[in-house]
C-alpha cells in the first residue's frame, strides 16, 4: 500500500531558493517524480550572519614529488551526533553506518531517483576518479570505541534547545544566542569525541597541508523525515557550513576553522542524507571538493548561471553527482590532477569522451588569443548525464565551451548580471546579454547533428553578439570553431585563432583595432604597432597601464576615446628611450590618481613623443606633497633630459597634482618643440604652469630651449608658462630656464561703434621670451558686419550685429585656435519719423480715446519723450499720454512731436 506524504520544506542541504512542496513516498516505495533534486552550489554559509570574518581552509593540495607512488590520502571526519529525546532511527545503528559508508567510502550500492536507479559513486571514488587517482580520501566515522565501533556522540541537551524559541517551545535559541549556542554544540560535541579522535589520528594525519587546521570534518546531527522535521533555512540545525568559529576545542593541537554541520534527516526515508532513496549527498561531495582547492562557480548575490549543471561547484545534483570540468582540475589552484594541451593558432582538434583513467587523455583543449593573456577559452568533450532531468544535462554529447578569467578571483562567488566578475563562462544559445546567464544552457554543446559551430571572425563584428566567444567585456575574440566529423567516442572540429596582423617590425607592425589588442603590446613591447580605426574604451572601467613601451606606437591619425585611468598613472607609465609614440589622439580622458608617480598620459618620457593630440580630459593627483618631485601633466608626468616632444598640443585640464603643467609636470631639461596648450591648470602643491610645472636641472647642462611653444593664458588660467625653476643656476649659457615660451591671450569680446571708434587693434596680447611675431590667420564669420585689414591689424566695423572671430596660430603640423565675439554697435541714431495708428476719429462730447505713436526706429538713441498738442482745445483736448476727449462739436488736429522735432 503506498502513503503518499505532502513535504512541507525541502532537504536541508538545499538552498533557500529551491523551496518546493511536492508530494513524496516512502522508502520502498516508487520514487517521486517531482522531488526538486537541484542544489545550486553548497551548503548555506553562517559565517557572515554569525559576525565571523569569513577564513576558509587552506587547500589540501597534491604532492607531485611525494617518494612513493600510491595516491595522497587525506582523511574526513564524520562525527555522528544523536539528541537524548530523539527515539527514531540511530545514526550508529548497523543499517545507517552501513548507508553512509557506501555513501562516503565503498559505494557499491544504488540510489534510487526520479528517473530510475543509478549505482552510487561515493566520496572517495568520486575524489578517485576527478583526480584521476592521485588522491584518495578516507572517511572515518566517530566517535568509536577501542573496539572500533561507532557511538554516536550523546549531547546533554535536548533538540529543542538548538531549536527557535516559541510559545511551544520556550527552551529555544532567540536570534542573538544562535551563535552562542552554536558553539555550545560544537563544542561539547568535539569534547565528547576527542578521545577516540586523538587515538586513532595523529597530528599530521588530521592537517595534510600543516596549516594548523584540521582538513575536513562534518558534524551530522540526527534528525527527524524530511516529511516531519521542523527545522527551517537559517535556522542553528539547518544544514551550513562556518568557518573562523572561536572554538576551544582542538584536535592534537590542530583547530577546527572550517566545518559542515549537516542535518541527516531520516536515512531510512526519502531525502536522507544517507538515504538509498533520493539521497542528498551531492552536496558533502561538493563540501570536499572545497577542501581540496576548488572555489564555487555560482554567483552568491546575483541571478543568472554562468556554468549550470556542468560542474558540480557550481549546480549540485544531489543524488546523482555530475563531473567536474577538466580546466578545474588541471590548471585551476595548480592541481595538476589531468594534464591539458594548449593551442595558439588554427589547426584540426579531436577530443575524446573521457575516460578518467589517463591524465593526459584528451578530454579538453586550451585556446589561448594572441590579444589577451588573461582570458582564454576552453573546449571540452561533455558526455550527458543519464537518469537525471532533462533539465540538468545536455541535450547530448558534445563540444561545452568555455571562457576562463584567471584576472578574477573566489570563483564566480562575486559574478554579477553583467557577467564581468565570473571566472568561469559556458556559452549558450539564447543568452540575453553579454555574459548574463539567462541563455539555454541544455543546447550548450555543439555537436555534428546538432548546433555544429561557435565564433565569429573579427571582421564581421567588434562587440557582443550571441554567436561570438566573446571576452568578459563583450569584445569579440574573433575565434571560431565548426566541428567537422564525430563518432561515438570522439569529435573533430577546426579552431580558428585570429592572425594577429603584422609582425611586429616598423615595416610590418602589428594592427591595433580593439580595447583587447592593447595586450599585443603588453606582451610584445618592444615591437611596432599601428591603429586601424578609433578605439572606444568606454566599457573598460579602469584601464590596465601599459607599463613599459620601447617599440614604435602609430596612431595614424586616430583617436583613443574615454580613457579611464583610477589609482594609476598613465597610459604608458615608462616610455623609454628608444620608445616612439606619434600620431595619436586621445579624446575624454579622465586621469584620477591616488599614488606617488608621475602622472599623465605618459608617466616618465625617456623617448619620443610626435604629433600627439589631447582633445579633451581631465587628469590630477591626489597624492599628498611629501617634498617628492613628482609630476602631473596632461601628456607627460615627467620629461627627462633625453626625452622629446613635438608637435604636440592638450586641451585637456589638469586641476590638482605636487609640480602641475598643463603638457608637462615635471621637466628635466627635456626637447620641447613646436606644442601649444589650451586646458584650464591649477592646484600645484609646489607649483603650476600654463606648460610646465617645475623645469628642474639636475646638473651642469647646456640648456634645451623650447621652440615655438604656445599656451593660451586666458584658457590655461596662468600668466607664466612655467611655474618653477630650480636649478638654473646650473645652466652654462646664462639662461633662466623660462625661455622659449610664448603666451597669447585674445579679448574675449571686441565693441566697435559706427558712431564712434569704428576701428580698433586686433586685441591679440603676445608674450614671449625672447620676443617674437607670429604668424596667424584672423577670421570673421559675418564680414558683413566687420572686417579684418591685415595691414593695419585692425577690426573694422561695417552693421551692426555680432559675430565670431577666429584668430588661427599655426604651430609646428597643429594649428592653435583662438575666438572672439566682436558687437558692432550705433551709438547714434537719431529718430527719423513718428507714425499715430489712427489718421482720423470721430468722438462724441464727453467721450475719450488714445492715440498710439510709433518712434522710428526703434533703437533710436534720441529721447523718446512725446510732446502732444490740439489745434482747437475747445473741440477737442489731448493729455501727454496722447489720450484724447472730445468737448463739443467741431474739427480739431492733434499733433504729436519727437524730441528732436
Amino acid at each position: 500500500m503506498k502513503i503518499k506524504l505532502i513535504v512541507a520544506m525541502l532537504i536541508s542541504s538545499l538552498l533557500m531558493n529551491s523551496f518546493i512542496v511536492a508530494p513524496v513516498y516512502g522508502e520502498n516505495d516508487e520514487p517521486d517524480q517531482t522531488l526538486l533534486e537541484n542544489h545550486v552550489g553548497g551548503l548555506l554559509d553562517y559565517t557572515q550572519m554569525y559576525g565571523l570574518e569569513k577564513n576558509e581552509n587552506e587547500v589540501i593540495r597534491y604532492q607531485p614529488y611525494l617518494r612513493s607512488s600510491a595516491p595522497q590520502e587525506n582523511n574526513y571526519l564524520a562525527i555522528m551526533v544523536e539528541f537524548p529525546d530523539k527515539t527514531g532511527t540511530s545514526l550508529d545503528d548497523a543499517q545507517t553506518l552501513s548507508k553512509a559508508d557506501a555513501v562516503m567510502n565503498k559505494g557499491n550500492r544504488n540510489m534510487e531517483t526520479p528517473n530510475g536507479s543509478v549505482p552510487i559513486i561515493s566520496l572517495k571514488e568520486y575524489v578517485e576518479k576527478y583526480t584521476y587517482h592521485k588522491m584518495t580520501t578516507k572517511t572515518t566515522f566517530l566517535p568509536q570505541d577501542r573496539n572500533g565501533k561507532v557511538i554516536s556522540v550523546k549531547l546533554s541537551k535536548n533538540r529543542s534547545y538548538y531549536m527557535k524559541k516559541s510559545a511551544s517551545n520556550p527552551n529555544g535559541y532567540t536570534l542573538t544566542q544562535a551563535r552562542e549556542r552554536e558553539e555550545e554544540l560544537i563544542n561539547e560535541i568535539l569534547s565528547k569525541s576527542k578521545e577516540s579522535i586523538e587515538r586513532i589520528f595523529s597530528a599530521s594525519d588530521l592537517d595534510k597541508n600543516n596549516d594548523g587546521n584540521v582538513d575536513a570534518i562534518s558534524f551530522f546531527i540526527e534528525a527527524d523525515k524530511v516529511t516531519e522535521d521542523k527545522v527551517e533555512w537559517s535556522d542553528l540545525l539547518w544544514s551550513h557550513k562556518i568557518s573562523g568559529m572561536n572554538l576551544n576545542v582542538d584536535l592534537e593541537g590542530k583547530k577546527i576553522n572550517t566545518y559542515n554541520l549537516i542535518n541527516t534527516y531520516d536515512s531510512n526515508y526519502l531525502g536522507g542524507v544517507f538515504s538509498m532513496n533520493q539521497g542528498t549527498y551531492g552536496t558533502i561531495i561538493h563540501e570536499y571538493m572545497h577542501v581540496l582547492g576548488l572555489p564555487d562557480l555560482y554567483r552568491y548575490n546575483s541571478s543568472g548561471d554562468p556554468v549550470g549543471f556542468y560542474d558540480i561547484m557550481a549546480t549540485t545534483i544531489n543524488y546523482n553527482p555530475q563531473g567536474i570540468l577538466t580546466y578545474m582540475t588541471s590548471e585551476y589552484n595548480n592541481l595538476g590532477w589531468n594534464s591539458m594541451s594548449e593551442i595558439k593558432s588554427s589547426t584540426s582538434v579531436t577530443l575524446n569522451k573521457p575516460q578518467y583513467s589517463n591524465p593526459s587523455e584528451k578530454r579538453a583543449v586550451k585556446i589561448v588569443s594572441p590579444v589577451s593573456d588573461d582570458e582564454f577559452f576552453i573546449v571540452e568533450y561533455y558526455e550527458k548525464q543519464n537518469k537525471v532531468y532533462t533539465s540538468d544535462t545536455s541535450i547530448s554529447d558534445g563540444l561545452v565551451v568555455y571562457r576562463i578569467n584567471s584576472k578574477v578571483k573566489n570563483g564566480n562567488m562575486n559574478g554579477t548580471t553583467a557577467g564581468k566578475k565570473d571566472y568561469l563562462y559556458v556559452f549558450r544559445p539564447n543568452e540575453t546579454g553579454c555574459g548574463k546567464g539567462e541563455g539555454n544552457l541544455n543546447q550548450a554543446v555543439l555537436s555534428k547533428n546538432g548546433r555544429s559551430s561557435i565564433g565569429k571572425p573579427l571582421n564581421t563584428t567588434y562587440s557582443w553578439n550571441n554567436d561570438t566567444l566573446f571576452y568578459s567585456n563583450g569584445t569579440n575574440s574573433g575565434i571560431t570553431i565548426n566541428i567537422t566529423n564525430s563518432s561515438s567516442n570522439s569529435i573533430t572540429f577546426d579552431v580558428n585563432v585570429p592572425i594577429v596582423q603584422g609582425d611586429g617590425s616598423t615595416t610590418k607592425p602589428y594592427l591595433i583595432s580593439s580595447v583587447n589588442d592593447f595586450d599585443l603590446i603588453r606582451k610584445n613591447s618592444t615591437k611596432a604597432f599601428k591603429l586601424l580605426n578609433d578605439v572606444d574604451l568606454s566599457g573598460v572601467s579602469n584601464f590596465q597601464s601599459i607599463s613599459n613601451f620601447s617599440g614604435v606606437l602609430d596612431g595614424n591619425g586616430f583617436a583613443i576615446k574615454n580613457l579611464t585611468l583610477n589609482n594609476q598613472s598613465s597610459f604608458i607609465n615608462t616610455l623609454s628611450n628608444r620608445g616612439i609614440v606619434k600620431n595619436l589622439n586621445f579624446k575624454n580622458i579622465s586621469i584620477k590618481n591616488t599614488n606617488a608617480t608621475h602622472t599623465g598620459i605618459f608617466g616618465t618620457v625617456n623617448g619620443q613623443l610626435e604629433n600627439i593630440g589631447i582633445k579633451s580630459g581631465k587628469i590630477f593627483n591626489q597624492v599628498n606633497d611629501n617634498g617628492q618631485y613628482l609630476g602631473t601633466g596632461a601628456l607627460a608626468g615627467l620629461l627627462s633630459s633625453g626625452g622629446i616632444i613635438k608637435n604636440c598640443y592638450s586641451s585637456a585640464s589638469v586641476t590638482q597634482g605636487i609640480n602641475v603643467g598643463g603638457l608637462i609636470g615635471l621637466n628635466q631639461n627635456g626637447t620641447i618643440q613646436d606644442c601649444y596648450v589650451n586646458g584650464a591648470v591649477s592646484s600645484g602643491k609646489k607649483s603650476s604652469g600654463a606648460v610646465i610645472g617645475t623645469q628642474y636641472f639636475i646638473s651642469y647642462d647646456r640648456y634645451k630651449q623650447s621652440e615655438n611653444v604656445l599656451y593660451d593664458i586666458n584658457k590655461t588660467k596662468q600668466n607664466e608658462a612655467i611655474g618653477t625653476v630650480y636649478g638654473s643656476d646650473k645652466l652654462i649659457d646664462n639662461k633662466t630656464g623660462r625661455e622659449g615660451f610664448i603666451g597669447v591671450d585674445l579679448l574675449k569680446e571686441m565693441t566697435l561703434d559706427l558712431s564712434g571708434i569704428k576701428e580698433k587693434e586686433l586685441g591679440l596680447t603676445v608674450k614671449a621670451n625672447p620676443t617674437t611675431s607670429l604668424s596667424k590667420k584672423v577670421t570673421i564669420k559675418d564680414t558683413s558686419i566687420a572686417t579684418y585689414n591685415s595691414i593695419t591689424n585692425k577690426i573694422q566695423a561695417r552693421k551692426r550685429g555680432k559675430t565670431e572671430l577666429t584668430v588661427s596660430l599655426p604651430v609646428g603640423n597643429n594649428t592653435m585656435i583662438l575666438s572672439s565675439t566682436i558687437n558692432v554697435v550705433n551709438s547714434n541714431i537719431p529718430i527719423t519719423s513718428v507714425t499715430l495708428n489712427k489718421q482720423n476719429m470721430t468722438l462724441v462730447k464727453g467721450t475719450s480715446e488714445t492715440l498710439k505713436a510709433t518712434i522710428n526706429p526703434s533703437d533710436t538713441t534720441d529721447s523718446k519723450v512725446l510732446t502732444w498738442t490740439t489745434s482747437d482745445s475747445k473741440v477737442a483736448t489731448v493729455d501727454s499720454n496722447g489720450k484724447v476727449t472730445g468737448v463739443s462739436e467741431g474739427k480739431a488736429t492733434i499733433t504729436v512731436r519727437t524730441s528732436n522735432g
